[in-house]
This record gives C-alpha cells, structure tokens and sequence, in this order.
C-alpha cells in the first residue's frame, strides 16, 4: 500500500504555482467555495424580486449553472481516474470515510427522491475521492499552498466585482445589510464563512523569504477586510474564535506538556461553564448584544423540523433528498410555517439527521473523533503548521456547525476542507506511530 501511494507523491521542486494542475485545480475549488452560484452569474437573486421568488421557493439553478457544476465534477473526476486504483484501496482501508458514501448510496432505497439522491452520492463519491487524490498528490505544504492559491483567487475576484460591477458583489436584496460584501458568493453569509475557511491556510503556510513574508500579511490582511465587511454576524463569531483558537494553539505548542493538560483542562471547565450560562441566559445575552434571540428565525426552525425528524429517526428520507418544496416531508415546514422556499435546516447535524438520520449523524461523529484523537496524537509531538492546520480546520468545522455549517455535502468546500483534513491527521498520526516503532 506505501508504495502504491508513494507513486502519487510530487518529486519536483516546481514551485506551486508554476504546475499546471494547480491551475486547473482552481476551478472546481473556487466553484465549491461558492456553492456553484457565483454573484455575477446569478444577480437576479440580488434583488427584491428575486429574494422574494426565493422565499416562495420559485428559483432554481439555470443551465448554466447545472452545466458549471456539471464541467467542476468532470475536472474532479479527470484528475482522479489515474489514480483509481490506489484511491479505491484507500476508501477500502478506511471503512468510516467509505462509511459515509456507503450509507448514501443505500438511502436511495428509502429517498423521498431516488434519482436526486443516487446523483448527489455519484458527486459525493467523486468530492471524497479528491480529498484522498490532494492528500496523496500533494505534499501537506503543498495542500496549504493550494488553497491559499484558492483564497486568493478568491478574494482578487470579490474585490473586482465589488469595485467595478457593484450590482453583483454588493448585497442589495433587502434594507437589511444593504451594500454589505458578497464578492464572488452568492450571499454574504456565504462569504463571510468561505473566506473564513480560507483565511487560515494563510496562518499556517510555511513561507521563507521576506517577499513571501509581505505576501502572507497582505492576504490575511485583505480577507479579514472581505470578512468583515460582509458583515455577516455568524463569520465574525467565527472568524473571531479562529483567530483566539490559533494563538491558544501556538501558546500550548511552546508550553511543557504537563503545563498544557493542567492548562487545557481548566479552559475546558471554564468555556464548558461560559456554554452553560450563555445556553441558559441566550435571550438575554442576545437582546444585550441588540440581535434577534431566535437567530434569524433559525430556533423557530429547529423546533419545527423535530417532527420530521421523529418520523425517520434512524435513516431520515435520503441523502440530500429531504428538502422538496411542497411535496414529501418538507411540506409541512412549508405549509406549518409558511416558509416553502426553505432549503436548508440552517444548522449542519440537523441537516445530517433529516437526510440518513442519527446513524448518518453518529457515522460522521466517529469520523470527526478520530480526527481529534490523531489531532491529539500529533499535537503532543511537536507538530508542524500543516498539522495545526488541520486542527484548526477540525475547530472551525465544530464552532461553523451551531447554527449553519455543513457536515456532508459534495458540492461545499465547507465539507471537502475538512475531509482533507481528517485523512491528512490519520496520515501524519500513522507515520508518527511508524517512525516510533521503527
């Protein structure tokens, strides 16, 4: 198996961004990034109407935009045929990632939707079969390099479309953060969170030289600025919570490790403390802070998507097949609260439930708790700023999950970062064991 994986890994020193596939790489991420909707191919969306047509569940993806997330799949598979053979003997060797997929594919029996299913876990096959071709293509500076490329992409072209066509890079669908960045996203929120995600490749990216030094602050720099001007409230607290979990990370990697238990143990007591008072004083802490104690009406949502949930608890209605409009399930919601444009249950473990249900959900946590047992492992080692990458990928993925997120879902960068890392952390953790026992 080592030397069938060693056959994928570079061996020149060709800088980055001077391969081809890098370039050709770029597409599909910044289209994943985006959620297949970039601002300036849908601006009917950024207006009145549009949200209104949204809202009454009336839009849908025009031909191009089927055939753009058609020709990023295509990409995707295309770099990853090559490679088949050794992907597949890792999905085998690895039955909680190939878990995921699996129990996918079978809720094709139970779909309220079978046909949108099976599509959704032919492109989950081929998102997840990228993540172990970038894992294994690339060395891990190399992945943190890729998408800092991806970031940057990202944010020259939002700061494009706001500067000259405002009319799509600019929020002007309702009064409610009117003029607020979207860049290249479909939505603020979308924005605000992607380049979240993003902005952290720019913390960890291993750089040498005093002009890579300038070029790694002025990115972090002007995605700070894409995020924040996005005023979106939920990629502040994350963006927020990235950064004090980054330099807490770096603080316990210099410090001894009987100090960082002790330490790590107490602020666990304490935000396990501050978690309970908040969950306990929510309304008051937000009408403190002058927001809406239901989220946006996500609360409102939540309570009532439990009697969907109840109905399937174990295997929920399909993968990706819950949300129908007004028909199946998801008619209710839209009739009960009048919401029939709703598409999303506005928080990633909910979301995971209507589709495969609490096995679906529990599959997933064991996945992500292995993450942070070979997240762990590695850390107690003197890790590398590709391992803490990782590890802030596994935190950024926990906090953005509260109330929004996205757990699986070929079509989000949101749900391929993280499957990076995961794969990445078992990788590093099996080749810690090895040097050990060797």
């Amino acid at each position: 198996m080592q030397r069938m994986t060693e056959t994928l890994k570079l061996t020149t020193k060709e800088p980055l961004y001077a391969m081809a596939i890098t370039w050709v790489l770029l597409f599909p991420l910044l289209c994943f990034a985006s959620g297949y909707s970039f601002s300036f191919e849908n601006g009917a969306m950024n207006t009145g109407a549009g949200a209104s047509f949204a809202a009454q569940g009336m839009s849908e993806k025009t031909p191009v935009l089927r055939i753009q997330m058609v020709a990023a799949f295509l990409i995707c598979a295309f770099l990853v045929a090559p490679c088949i053979r050794v992907i597949t003997a890792n999905f085998r060797s690895d039955i909680l990632i190939f878990g995921l997929p699996l129990l996918a594919g079978l809720s094709c029996i139970w779909s309220q939707n079978p046909q949108r299913t099976l599509e959704y876990t032919t492109l989950l096959l081929i998102g997840l079969a990228l993540s172990f071709y970038l894992v294994e293509r690339f060395s891990a500076t190399e992945i943190v390099k890729l998408f800092l490329m991806v970031g940057t992409a990202a944010a020259i072209s939002s700061l494009v479309v706001i500067a000259f066509f405002p009319q799509y890079g600019l929020q002007s669908r309702s009064l409610i953060a009117l003029g607020a960045w979207q860049g290249i996203f479909s939505q603020k929120n979308t924005c605000g969170e992607a380049m979240t995600f993003l902005l952290l490749a720019g913390f960890f990216v291993e750089v040498k030289s005093p002009s890579a030094k300038v070029f790694r602050v002025a990115y972090v720099a002007v995605v700070l600025l894409i995020i924040v001007m996005s005023r979106s409230a939920s990629a502040w607290v994350i963006c927020a919570s990235c950064i004090l979990f980054i330099v807490t990370m770096h603080f316990f990697a210099r410090m001894p490790r009987k100090d960082v238990a002790f330490i790590a143990f107490l602020l666990v007591g304490i935000a396990g403390t501050a978690g309970i008072l908040a969950f306990k004083y929510f309304d008051v802490l937000m009408l403190a802070l002058g927001k809406d104690p239901t989220m946006t009406k996500r609360t409102i949502l939540w309570v009532g998507l439990v009697p969907s949930i109840m109905k399937h608890p174990l295997l929920g209605y399909g993968f990706m097949a819950f949300w129908q409009g007004v028909r199946g399930e998801s008619a209710n919601i839209a009739l009960i609260m009048n919401w029939p444009g709703e598409s999303y249950a506005e928080n990633g473990v909910i979301e995971l439930c209507l589709e495969l249900g609490t096995v679906g959900v529990a599959l997933y946590l064991l996945v992500f708790l292995r993450a942070v047992k070979d997240a762990i492992y590695c850390f107690k080692r003197k890790p590398s700023s590709t391992v803490m990458w990782y590890i802030s990928l596994l935190f950024v993925l926990a906090i953005s999950n509260i109330a929004g997120g996205v757990l699986v879902s070929p079509v989000d960068l949101k749900f391929l970062l993280p499957m990076v890392a995961f794969m990445g952390l078992r990788r590093e953790a099996q080749r810690m064991r090895s040097l050990r026992i060797a």
